[in-house]
């Protein structure tokens, strides 16, 4: 193993939640026969770690009624001003990215946001540092970022993942994925990728770790600092006087 790929949302920042509130709020709204307040809430699980445009597609397929022609437009300026705001980090994971910086291991990010959100998310989480101070450490200029904004197809395909590994010059096998989600989970299964599932985010619903399971995951995690020993047990040679440091609360 030689090579870190995280997805970003749900994985490095809990912004998921942050995106669900806003369609929790707007779907009540435009599309009133979903149904109660907890289905909708079913029904944005079942979508789990797809694009918003698909979500809105998805759902209004679903309703008798129509969207606003400006729907996908008014959620991202909603969910992008409230990340802007209060956007955090994902617990823990300052701190496992300080012991990868330490241990030199090469990282990359693959996202299905695009590269606006992406940079409103590592700015707001305030982990662009570290990131930077991760890819200095590995004699690169910048950090390998992978953006929906790249491929026709994004998650569930394997499209972006595979677009990743021929860019890194790395085979499959010698990857580590971090997902959140069933739809990040099939798109690096697809691509032939190990992965860990990462259930600490806001927005994980009950029983998530079996659906992550089932689609394909080597390992699930409940907390970042699970992820020396991940990557010990998957193959990388890691220093291991180096631990991660819990977080102080």
């Amino acid at each position: 193993m030689k090579q870190l790929i995280f997805d970003c949302d749900g994985v490095l920042v809990d912004s998921e939640i942050i995106a669900d509130g806003v369609l929790k709020e707007k779907l009540p709204v435009w599309l009133p026969d979903l149904g109660s307040a907890e289905q909708i809430e079913h029904e944005l699980d079942r979508c789990l770690g797809m694009m918003t445009r698909d979500i809105l597609l998805d759902l209004e397929a679903r309703s008798q009624h129509t969207l606003p022609v400006d729907a996908l437009d008014q959620v991202r300026h909603l969910v992008d001003s409230r990340l802007a705001d209060s956007l955090q980090a994902m617990p823990g994971v300052r701190e496992t990215l300080e012991w990868i910086r330490d241990q030199r291991l090469p990282l990359a990010i693959v996202s299905n946001s695009s590269e606006q959100r992406m940079k409103i998310n590592l700015e707001s989480s305030g982990l662009r540092g570290i990131l930077d101070e991760i890819a200095a450490a590995n004699g690169d200029e910048q950090l390998p970022i992978f953006t929906s904004d790249e491929v026709m197809n994004p998650k569930p395909a394997p499209d972006l993942y595979l677009l990743a590994l021929e860019t890194l010059g790395r085979p499959a096998e010698e990857c580590l994925v971090v997902e959140d989600s069933r739809t990040g989970m099939q798109a690096a299964v697809a691509a032939g990728l190990k992965v860990v599932g990462h259930l600490g985010a806001s927005h994980i619903p009950p029983g998530h770790a079996e659906v992550l399971r089932t689609t394909g995951a080597w390992q699930v995690m409940q907390h970042w600092d699970e992820f020396s020993r991940l990557c010990a047990d998957a193959g990388f040679v890691v220093d291991d006087s180096n631990k991660i440091e819990p977080a102080i609360s």
